[in-house]
Order: structure tokens, then C-alpha cells, then sequence
């Protein structure tokens, strides 16, 4: 025998080696997978065109299914193309379109009203248009919207057929309940001529009520809390004014109606004027009036620091309760992104997961996304799920992909933007529909580091356990839990569709968001090549439905 011969036949004998164990090492998987759980995948997968990039958006409609749409990178005489696709509950594609757009245009933001998928598209400076896709009829309508008044929206919210639009114009604040049908708008009233900053604008269709949450300076004219209540024809119902207290300061705003059409604002607060949170307060107001204002300290919570580990945590108890022995309050600083509220019949889910920022050494450094060194500073108008879209801050350009879970946190007025956000942990707290807080429990993230900040980690609540979920490239983290039983040890399941034989070269995470009862949506972008095949690459936009049956998870 040659020594060709015999190189080729040691070779052969590796491989086939080699192809052995990768396929012992699926059957142990499978088998071990099997013993633990019963597995039910539902994936949709759309090859990526490096033509038409990676900016895939997912919108969940609840139990109807999920909007998908591409804002395709490909244009020609300066016009490109929406790429809209429907899929039902189960992920099945029902129908799509393309829709010509501008080639400069993004996609800022989006709500649902009904069938009614309303996406707001920013063409350039404060040129915008507005996307009607009714899931049902298929039937897609694009206008441009008339500005005026030369609004920079930052905040967008739908009912009845009109969009209600937040923003600043010559840095005051604007609302703006706008028609789709007839084109007419109307401003909200009480707000244009004061210097405050809108921090919140949410419409309840049942109530036909749109909550205005705006923040004034520490001193001055303007200072205060200003929580505006609105009819759907702009008309101001209601107002609450509260001026600085300099006891603490009210950082979040999450709103609820709840018994006898009580306004319930849920928050974060913090000691003094700080912006990291101590713990989460309750406001109740009748007609404007307030009835009650709870503050709930982290300190006081039965599972917040159960992540900690054992000595961390003891430590931070004895702390604690020698303040309080002194009649004294601990001073807690968390930095946290606080979720949508989920409301059902029973109960007002609260949920937020902590980070740290981490901030580049130097103002001018290279971009995620390529470009120019830029300061990367915010002007606290935007939330960061705006600032990161918007292509004049480079730090996603066109094309790229940009996470579905991006968060509403406010960009922190004159801080350069992180570069990194390291995730601690999240916590979950159930409210009655009186504010009145029942129930905490929390789930450790083990400093998960991610480059853009979106929604790790998702919770569902029902009257007697608890469900917290958190997929990443390889594995699903999760535990289920009584609500008030802390259980340490989180789960993990491996993700069934990686196979051993596919390495994964490269992963972009887009968050996980709610979709319906014990239902989750997780999707990002994967590109991954075969181990033992150099043709064999793979580069896929990801829908992922994740759900808990029988208290054991179904990917």
C-alpha cells in the first residue's frame, strides 16, 4: 500500500470516527432531553439575502400570531421594500406582502387595534409615515402624516382608529391624537407651553382614556409631576400635580386602570433625587384626586435578593435591618428596565430585570455597527429603544439587525450611551387591581453581557405559580415556582434544533417577549456551517415559540 493510500484510509477511518461520536453524542442528548422533558419545537426560519439584510422586526398579536417585517436593504432609484409576512399561533406563514417604501425610511415603532397593526416609519429628520396592515383582510394602507407641528415622536400608541402621537417640538413637549382615516389631528391640551419632559404616553381603549406622565426640572417654573388623563377626542379629563419631594423621586411610570376606574400608577422610586431605584410604589388617584401612594422597599421584598449569593445576601439583610433597628431607611441603588405592565382579571404582573452599564473609556470609539467615532450622547427625550433605531447614531446601520425586545428605558440625559449591558437578575411582583402589593419572586441571570439593551428574561403569573423563561443561543433557562416560594435552582434545556453536528459561527439575540398565556416568542439571527461539510452554512432570521405545558417547557 502507497503512502496515498494510506493516508486516505486513515483519513476515512477519522472520519468515520469522527461522524460516530457526533451521532452518539445527539442519541445521549436526545435521550437525556426525553427523560426531562416533552419537547414540542415550533420554529420559523427565514434565510437571510445578503441583499436584503438582517432589520427584522417581529410584532406579537397575541393568540392571533406574529407580524413579521423585513425592512429590506436593497433599493434602486432611492426606493426599497417592506417585506410583511403573517404567521399564525402555531408559527405557520398565512400570507405577505411587499410594500415600497423610501430607502432611507425606518421603522420606529408599532401598536395594535384589533386586526389592526399600526407601524410608525421615520423617513428622514421628522418626515413620517404610517403603516395600517389588517392581519384578517390583508388589506395594507401607507399615508404620510402632515407634521405640522414639526414633532419628534418618541412615544406612539393606537385605539379606535387613531394614533396618538408623543414627542417635542422646539423642546416642549406634544401629544397629538391623529385620525388614520380622515387625516385630522388634534392636540392634546395643557401641555405645549411647559418645559417638562414626556416620559409616558399610554391609551386604554375599554376606559377611552390616553395617560400623559410628564416630568419637570427639580426647581424652577416647571418643576413637578404632571399626570394628565385625556378622552379620545383630546379633550383634558383630569390632572394630578405633585411637586418634588425631597424624600424621593419617581423614576418609572406604569399605568392600570383598576376598581371603579381608579387610575393606578406603578413605578420605580429612589431616595432623595436619584435615578436607581430603591423599591416600587403604588399611586391610586379618583378623577385626579390621590387616594393612596405605597412605597414598597427592595429591602422589605421577600425573594429580591435571593440571587445574591448565601453570604452577599446575609450581608445584605444584617445592613438592612441595622438601619431599620435605628429607624433609619438603607440607601438601594438598582438600575433597572422595566417591562409592560401585564394585566389580567385577577392580577397586575409587574416585572423588571437589573443591569449595569458599562461606559467606553474615551468619548470618541468605534461603532457596533462600523462609522464614525461619535460622543453618543442623549438628549433624555428618546427612549433607548428609539435612540438605538435611529440611524443618525450610528449604532446599528442600514440592514442590520435590530432586536425585537429593545427596551422603552429613557436615554440618560448627557451620558455617552454603554457600550455593555451586564444583567444581574429580574423580578417578578404581583399586584391586586388596587395596588396593593401580594407577591414577589425574582430569577438570577448570572451577568449575562449583552452589546444593546433588550428583554432577557419574560414572566407569566397565574393565581398560584410563577413561570420565568430566558432562551439564549444554546440553552433555555427557567424556573416555575410558587409565586411566594423561592426555589434556587434555575433550569436549563438545551435548545432542540441545535444539532452537534451544525457549530454556530454567529448569534444576534432579539429578546423574548410575551405572546399569549404560557407563551413566548424569542428570535434572533444565527448563521451556522456544518462541521464536517465546508458547503454546508446556514444563515437564518429565527421565530422561536417557547411554552410551558405541564409545568415543563415545550420549545
Amino acid at each position: 500500500m502507497n503512502s496515498n493510500t494510506q493516508m486516505f484510509s486513515h483519513f476515512t477511518k477519522v472520519h468515520l470516527i469522527y461522524r460516530a461520536i457526533l451521532a452518539l453524542m445527539f442519541i445521549l442528548a436526545s435521550l437525556g432531553y426525553a427523560n426531562s422533558q416533552s419537547v414540542n419545537e415550533e420554529i420559523y426560519k427565514i434565510p437571510i439575502e445578503d441583499s436584503k439584510g438582517e432589520d427584522y422586526r417581529i410584532i406579537s398579536l397575541g393568540e392571533k400570531g406574529v407580524l413579521v417585517v423585513l425592512n429590506s436593504a436593497d433599493y434602486s432609484k432611492g426606493k426599497s421594500a417592506l417585506h410583511i409576512s403573517y404567521l399564525d399561533s402555531t408559527l405557520t406563514e398565512r400570507w405577505s406582502h411587499v410594500q415600497e417604501i423610501s430607502s432611507e425610511t425606518i421603522v420606529m415603532d408599532y401598536d395594535i387595534d384589533g386586526n389592526d397593526v399600526y407601524v410608525l416609519l421615520k423617513v428622514k429628520g421628522r418626515e413620517y409615515e404610517i403603516l395600517k396592515v389588517d392581519v384578517v383582510s390583508r388589506q395594507i394602507d401607507k399615508k404620510p402624516y402632515d407634521n405640522l407641528e414639526e414633532i419628534e415622536i418618541t412615544h406612539f400608541k393606537t385605539a379606535q382608529g387613531k394614533c396618538f402621537l408623543g414627542g417635542t417640538t422646539d423642546k416642549n413637549p406634544l401629544a397629538i391624537c391623529y385620525d388614520f382615516q380622515s387625516g385630522n389631528s388634534q392636540i392634546l391640551q395643557s401641555i405645549n407651553q411647559l418645559k417638562v419632559t414626556l416620559v409616558t404616553l399610554d391609551v386604554f381603549a375599554e376606559e377611552e382614556t390616553v395617560v400623559l406622565v410628564l416630568k419637570g426640572p427639580n426647581t424652577g417654573k416647571f418643576k413637578g409631576l404632571y399626570i394628565n388623563a385625556y378622552d379620545f377626542s383630546g379633550r383634558l379629563r383630569y390632572n394630578y400635580f405633585e411637586l418634588p419631594n425631597p424624600n424621593y423621586n419617581l423614576i418609572t411610570f406604569r399605568p392600570y386602570f383598576g376598581s371603579n376606574g381608579r387610575l393606578i400608577m406603578l413605578g420605580t422610586y429612589s431616595l432623595r433625587n436619584d435615578n436607581l431605584a430603591q423599591g416600587v410604589y403604588s399611586m391610586v388617584l379618583n378623577k385626579g384626586v390621590e387616594e393612596a401612594f405605597r412605597f414598597y422597599d427592595f429591602g422589605y421584598f421577600k425573594h429580591f435578593y435571593n440571587y445574591l449569593p448565601e453570604k452577599k445576601r446575609e450581608d445584605m439583610v444584617v445592613r438592612i435591618q441595622d438601619k431599620r433597628d435605628k429607624d433609619k431607611i438603607h440607601l438601594l441603588r438598582h438600575r433597572l428596565f422595566v417591562h409592560d405592565l401585564e394585566v389580567t382579571d385577577n392580577q397586575v404582573v409587574f416585572v423588571a430585570e437589573e443591569a449595569s452599564f458599562i461606559y467606553p473609556r474615551q468619548s470618541n470609539i468605534l461603532l457596533r455597527g462600523g462609522g464614525e467615532g461619535t460622543d453618543w450622547v442623549g438628549d433624555g427625550y428618546q427612549s433607548m429603544k428609539y435612540f438605538v433605531q435611529d440611524h443618525d447614531n450610528l449604532l446599528i446601520n442600514k440592514g442590520e439587525h435590530v432586536p425585537s425586545g429593545l427596551v422603552n428605558a429613557k436615554v440618560e440625559e448627557g451620558k455617552t450611551f454603554p457600550i455593555q449591558f451586564r444583567y444581574k437578575h429580574a423580578f417578578a411582583c404581583g399586584f391586586d387591581k388596587d395596588g396593593q402589593l401580594k407577591w414577589d419572586n425574582s430569577f438570577s441571570m448570572n451577568h449575562t453581557n449583552m452589546d444593546l439593551p433588550i428583554e432577557m428574561v419574560q414572566v407569566y403569573a397565574d393565581t398560584d405559580e410563577v413561570y420565568f423563561i430566558k432562551p439564549d443561543r444554546d440553552n433555555i433557562h427557567y424556573k416555575v415556582s410558587g409565586r411566594m416560594e423561592y426555589d434556587e435552582q434555575n433550569l436549563v434545556m438545551p435548545m432542540k434544533d441545535n444539532r452537534p453536528e451544525q457549530r454556530i459561527v454567529y448569534f444576534d439575540h432579539g429578546g423574548v417577549q410575551p405572546w399569549f398565556n404560557k407563551n413566548f416568542l424569542f428570535s434572533g439571527i444565527r448563521y451556522s456551517e456544518h462541521a464536517l461539510n465546508d458547503g454546508g452554512e446556514e444563515k437564518v432570521f429565527f421565530i422561536k415559540k417557547l411554552s410551558f405545558l405541564d409545568e415543563k417547557l415545550s420549545e
